[in-house]
């Protein structure tokens, strides 16, 4: 039985971290007995394996090779306390490595690089073929660029495509026949080390990008669906008339109010409910997944909300009508409840999915007696199951909000009549967006970027909110969904959008479920 480390030293655990111990591990015809470190990756070059082992930045590291009787360290970058032992059929090598790439020359001509976990974050193993199967005697190692997206191997010459984040040491682990080097399509001058790679300094980008102010901000105020005199009698509104469904949870009311059941499965969801007769409250369970939450409305008028946990999937309550308009059966009028749900999405399961929607729906009247809807309708996104309208951005982008199914968050959106927002300035790259009352509202505006051709920039929005407002926030750039902004549940607040892109449509749905609710941007 063989314990390790043997030369001393010790195996980290951290907080939450784990580790693959290797034993016994070929690579190309070579024999790895054990490592403390793990296995990066390996290439096979000149048909001599170079094998790279990382650890956590500070942390012990010791290996042992099979078939080597020695060596040298030939490169020590930020290592320490090195200790070879010479074996007659094994050599074992320990030390201590700090930030960077130590590089170890065994006797028997493999190649060890030991790689703390900074400099493992930046080491590539880019293929010379397009075969996504490529054996392990073409590639080839790169180390140092922020990313590196190809390699191509031809004559003399390795050109590599990638992105810098600054100025950055590039050094490539190629066959021997490799002198030159090229970078995006421009040679670079390279010098080879003692260790046989080839060593060159890329600048990176001369210039500061400056971000735009967020400025000219257009608003528009939306949730007219929760209006009694809105007509729902168009193609985004459903009949909810299912007195049976699939799903093995069965509602405590009915009509069927799973969104599931009528074709909508994504984003906020919009319910309209109508009755005659005297009630005094209504009873809502309603179900949308962890995070989720719902408003309630009565003729135009809020009545109530669920706001929302991180540990319930359903939110129950009783929602009185006192404060809103009613009218009695006298009036002749009918009286519409309106529940606008975000959903959260559905559990991962491998059994039947838990409904999203209302699980019951139950209205009181002053004698305690119950009395029931006439009729029910339901909204979502646009199209719903039947029709993709943007296959590009997909169905997951979208939620059933006025705005989303209009088009509203989209480049090219015509946004001439929208009301321009009084928008209190944080600094060149910030602003405050709010407002008052209960409801939703949307902001939009457009910010083109002065980024030079060829440079990829990743820009993020930093979101938040004073205190923990009851709101609910969802990001557009684009026309795509970057993100949803939940300050009275949850702690993220950056959000980032990926590189490549010239012009930003941003686009902003605040859905209050109180008052004076506040973002900033």
């Amino acid at each position: 039985m063989l314990t390790i480390p043997q030369k001393g030293g010790n195996i980290f655990l951290n907080g939450h971290q784990s580790k693959i111990i290797c034993t016994d591990f070929s690579f190309g015809s070579e024999k790895l007995i054990y490592s403390t470190a793990e296995v990066l990756t390996y290439a096979v070059l000149d048909g001599v394996p170079t094998l790279a082992l990382w650890v956590p930045d500070g942390e012990d590291v010791e290996f042992s090779v099979a078939n080597a009787k020695g060596a040298q360290v030939s490169r020590c970058q930020g290592c320490s306390n090195v200790n070879i032992s010479k074996g007659n059929s094994s050599v074992v090598v320990s030390l201590t490595q700090g930030r960077g790439m130590s590089v170890i020359l065994l006797q028997n001509g493999v190649r060890v690089l030991i790689l703390s976990r900074s400099s493992a974050y930046q080491t590539w193993v880019p293929t010379l073929t397009n075969d996504p199967f490529a054996p392990e005697n073409e590639t080839i190692i790169v180390q140092g660029p922020y990313l590196v997206r190809g390699a191509t191997l031809m004559d003399s010459t390795v050109a590599i495509t990638g992105d810098l984040s600054g100025p950055t040491t590039l050094e490539v682990f190629a066959p021997t026949a490799v002198k030159h080097l090229t970078w995006n399509g421009q040679a670079v001058t390279a010098q080879k080390t003692q260790y046989g790679s080839l060593i060159a300094q890329l600048s990176g980008l001369n210039q500061t990008i400056a971000l735009p102010p967020l400025t000219n901000w257009k608003y528009k105020g939306s949730l007219e669906e929760h209006k009694q005199n809105y007509n729902d009698d168009g193609p985004a509104w459903v009949l909810a008339n299912h007195t049976t469904t699939p799903n093995p949870t069965k509602p405590a009311s009915l009509p069927v109010l799973y969104v599931d059941d009528y074709g909508f499965h994504n984003g906020i969801h919009l319910f309209r409910g109508y009755f005659s007769g005297t009630a005094s409250s209504v009873f809502l369970n309603v179900q949308g997944g962890t995070a989720f939450g719902y408003s309630v409305y009565l003729n135009g008028d809020h009545i109530g909300s669920f706001y929302g946990s991180a540990a319930l999937e359903a939110g129950n309550g009783t929602y009185s009508f006192k404060n809103a308009t009613y009218h009695a059966p006298s009036s002749g009028k009918e009286n519409v409840l309106f529940v606008i749900q975000d959903n959260t999405g559905h559990d991962e399961t491998t059994g039947a999915l838990n409904p999203r929607g209302i699980l019951q729906a139950t209205l009181l009247t002053p004698n305690n007696s119950t009395l029931n809807f006439t009729t029910w309708k339901i909204a979502g996104t646009a199209g719903g199951d039947s029709q993709q309208i943007d296959p590009v951005r997909g169905a997951l982008a979208e939620g059933g909000l006025r705005a989303e199914r209009l088009g509203w968050h989209l480049p090219g959106f015509d946004d001439k009549s929208w009301a321009n927002a009084s928008v209190v300035s944080a600094g060149n790259d910030s602003a405050v967006l709010s407002f008052k009352g209960a409801g939703v509202r949307f902001y939009r505006t457009v910010v083109p970027l002065s980024i030079p051709s060829g440079v990829d920039v990743s820009i993020a929005f930093n979101l938040g909110a004073p205190g923990s407002q009851t709101m609910r926030v969802q990001l557009f750039v684009n026309g795509y969904q970057y993100g949803r902004f939940n300050p009275w549940i949850g702690h993220q607040t950056v959000f980032p959008v990926p590189p490549g892109v010239s012009t930003l449509a941003i686009y902003f749905s605040l859905l209050s479920l109180l008052t004076n609710d506040k973002l900033e941007t």
